[in-house]
């Protein structure tokens, strides 16, 4: 990215760039990252990081910053963010970086700033107008994966026009060639059809206290979905520790497993074989803290466009008793 000014603004509805250059600004050496997120804080906070340099105690001197406000269509008000910008005057100080990040529209102030503006608008996956195709012919050039035009139009019939999964494919398949050209029998062996997978898999894992297996299992629910499967996969979630409070409880009272069974309207064997060790593994206080951190999860995937990262968080939190925030 060619930087013409010490504040960048990026927005629009393709996710996968704006993501992109949230990671190239991340990756500044030598500069000190703070980030703030627009539906958690005001845009005074972020103003006033930019009039407050950090300090470098073991130089003593002032350190470089990279502000990153994420989020700033979720502001409560602009207004402070507005008019510190428009009357901003050290757009070539690089001793500092601000990126202001919005998904969607970018408020029409910026057009009146030195900033620089970059807007993704969504690529264009039509026949007569294929702009994601075109992008994967630049992006595999771009990382030395030698193939011809025909081979990576068969990559993207086969995976679709997701460019996360695209991308993720790609790097699969530039570790495997290594280098060489590659062929037909190639994407065959390494490219993955972008085809259906349980989501069950992913409530088995945690229902199992299997975190590696969980994360694992999400990632390739992710990457061949079709559509973002964050909420389906809440509500399996739920749904399943909603079972099995109910089984613990019971079981903590006395009943057996048979009397469980009928109550959930499950077959005695299967709940034995299934939901019967899972409940042998928690207590009740520990399904109570689950359905309130799913139910926090709940309400972060109603506002973050980051759904992955929330759920990824949150069943961290599940398997390890981490209480780390799932907006963050």
């Amino acid at each position: 990215m060619k930087l013409a000014s010490n504040v960048i603004v990026v927005g629009g509805e393709e996710e996968y760039f704006i993501d992109q250059d949230v990671e190239y600004f991340r990756r500044f050496k030598g500069y000190t990252l703070k980030e703030f997120d627009g539906s958690s804080v005001e845009d005074t906070a972020f103003v006033s990081a930019s009039q407050t340099p950090s300090i470098d105690f073991e130089t003593l001197t002032l350190s470089k910053d990279v502000l990153v406000l994420k989020d700033a269509q979720e502001l409560r008000s602009d207004k402070a963010l507005k008019a510190y910008f428009e009357r901003y005057s050290e757009w070539k100080d690089t001793s500092r970086f601000h990126l202001v990040v919005y998904h969607g529209k970018v408020p029409s102030f910026w057009a009146k700033t030195q900033a620089q503006v970059r807007v993704h608008d969504k690529l264009k996956s039509w026949e007569s107008q294929n702009e994601v195709l075109d992008w994967l012919q630049g992006e595999v050039k771009s990382r030395g994966i030698h193939l011809s035009p025909e081979l990576v139009k068969s990559i993207y019939l086969v995976v679709g026009p997701d460019l996360y999964r695209l991308s993720s494919e790609l790097k699969k398949l530039s570790l495997y060639l290594d280098g060489k050209p590659g062929s037909q029998e190639d994407i065959r062996s390494v490219i993955t059809p972008g085809t259906s997978i349980a989501l069950w898999d992913v409530t088995e894992s945690v229902m199992r206290r299997d975190l590696r297996g969980a994360l694992n299992r999400l990632s390739r629910v992710y990457r061949y979905a079709g559509e973002d499967p964050s909420l389906p996969i809440l509500s399996s979630l739920m749904k399943s520790t909603e079972r099995a409070l109910v089984a613990r409880s019971m079981v903590e009272k006395g009943s057996t497993p048979d009397e469980v069974a009928t109550v959930l309207e499950m077959h005695p064997y299967r709940y034995k074989m299934s939901l019967g060790q899972h409940v042998d593994r928690n207590t009740v206080s520990d399904l109570t803290r689950a359905m309130g951190v799913l139910a926090q999860l709940e309400v972060s995937l109603k506002r973050t466009p980051h759904r992955r990262t929330a759920l990824e968080l949150a069943i961290h939190q599940l398997l390890t008793g981490n209480h780390a925030s799932s907006e963050s």
